[in-house]
């Protein structure tokens, strides 16, 4: 019986239909656009994920380092002050020494000038060690912290 239609019904319902066709494929490519959309933004998220996880690696690396230096420089500080300690006081001790044997010899000026000198150049090596020790409160912060082994990424538990 739909032979029988009248021409202008067959046309409309071709109409209708291809009209409802046009309407799905629309659909359709709108529902794909959005999943192409945020796939691409999924890959763009994983991309500076990646990045990020690289540099925070990196950063560990650099963390463990730093660490490994300071705590060479650390024990070199430390050996270094026991060294100057004990040179100190064999100074120290060849100035008291020195001191009772001028003492016996008042008479000779040249022995009383070399005695005032040892006095002053022990004093002068006693304030260079507090020098250099005190020399890294002379930095700036963001190297006084490097230098103490501190540095941003102690904030986060890496």
């Amino acid at each position: 019986m739909r032979n029988e239609l009248p021409s202008t019904h067959r046309e409309a319902a071709v109409l209708e239909l291809k009209s409802k066709l046009a309407a799905a494929e629309n659909t359709h490519t709108l529902e794909k656009k959005p999943k192409q959309s945020v796939t691409e933004g999924d890959r763009q998220l994983e991309k500076e994920k990646d990045i990020l996880r690289k540099e925070l690696q990196a950063l560990k690396k650099e963390n463990k380092l730093l660490k490994e230096n300071n705590a060479v420089a650390n024990r070199k500080k430390e050996h270094y002050a026991c060294e100057i300690k004990r040179l100190n006081k064999v100074l120290q001790d060849a100035l008291t020494i020195g001191s009772s044997l001028h003492s016996e010899d008042l008479g000779k000026c040249k022995c009383r000038g070399s005695h005032a000198e040892m006095r002053t150049e022990v004093e002068c090596h006693k304030q260079q060690p507090d020098y250099q020790w005190n020399a890294l409160n002379q930095l700036p912060p963001h190297v006084q912290h490097k230098a103490h082994g501190f540095s941003s990424e102690s904030k986060f538990n890496l």
